[in-house]
Order: structure tokens, then sequence, then C-alpha cells
């Protein structure tokens, strides 16, 4: 298989075993678009698939919902990304109260890419978005004109007590 990557088109590389380098082609091909890098390479993927974002949508008919339910994302919040906070947090003798980001979702329900909004450091940042990236479970996917979607919309993490 081959792919192509430019900048009015975004192609994502699926691995079907979810590895780190999947995950790394992917940020890595987002960030040059978001960077207005142009990128063309060909090459033979035999154990990927082929997904392709030609927009990603911040309005849609129906939002993207957690597979495990609203709970479940607040387990997921509690089991993968409050350790790593509170570990930083007792590190630097620091508080963090808040924490937003933006989650970009493909038509699978697979989270591409993670943005933050709070401001917090770049290596806490590394942290976290890795640990998104790599264990968050698929999404129902974004609807729109009776189509699954692309989409990026914010998840807030409000009052955290972290112990």
């Amino acid at each position: 298989m081959s792919f192509h990557y430019t900048n009015s088109l975004l192609t994502i590389i699926y691995f079907k075993q979810n590895s780190f380098m999947a995950r790394y082609i992917l940020v890595s091909l987002f960030m040059l678009n978001q960077l207005g890098i142009s990128y063309s390479q060909t090459t033979e993927l035999n154990d990927a698939y082929e997904v392709i974002c030609d927009t990603i949508y911040e309005e849609v008919d129906a939002l993207p919902v957690f597979e495990q339910s609203e709970a479940g994302l607040s387990q997921f919040h509690s089991t993968h990304l409050f350790p790593i906070l509170s570990d930083y947090c007792t590190e630097n003798d620091t508080i963090i109260t808040t924490l937003t980001y933006k989650l970009y979702l493909s038509s699978l329900g697979q989270a591409l890419h993670v943005e933050f909004q709070s401001d917090i450091k770049n290596r806490l940042q590394r942290r976290l978005r890795s640990k998104i990236l790599n264990f968050m479970p698929f999404w129902k996917p974004a609807i729109k004109r009776d189509e699954n979607v692309c989409c990026v919309f914010t998840i807030p993490i409000r009052c955290l007590k972290l112990e």
C-alpha cells in the first residue's frame, strides 16, 4: 500500500496492532499538516489500512460518544491521566485544578491528536498526550449528514483533586 500526504488532504495511517510507530506516524503527519508543510512519500505498508480525513469538523449533527459512557470517560481520566498529573504536581510543588484539551477523532472513532488548552509544561503535555493516544478506547464517531466524520471537540476536566 502506498500513501501520499499533502497540505490539502490529511491521510492517516493506522497499523492493525496499534503500535507506537503507527501513532508516531499519525501525529507527525497531522503536525506537518498543521504547520502547512507539504510532504509526499511512497512506501509499502502491508500491515496497515488507510483512513482519509479531508475535513475535520468542529460542528457536527451528533457529537462523538465515548463507548463506555460519560462515567467511562471519567474513569479513563482517573486511571490514566490523574496519576501523571499527581506525580507532576508532587515533583514541581504545584497545583493543577483544571485541564482542558481538544481531542481530534477519526471517522472510525480513534483518537488522532490532542491539543492542550491549559497552560501546562511541554513535558507534561507529552506524557498526557502519549497516554491519551495510546490507551483511549474508540469512540462512537461524530455524525454529519448521516455519515461518520472526523471531528475535533473540547474536553474540560474541572476541580481536579489529586491525592
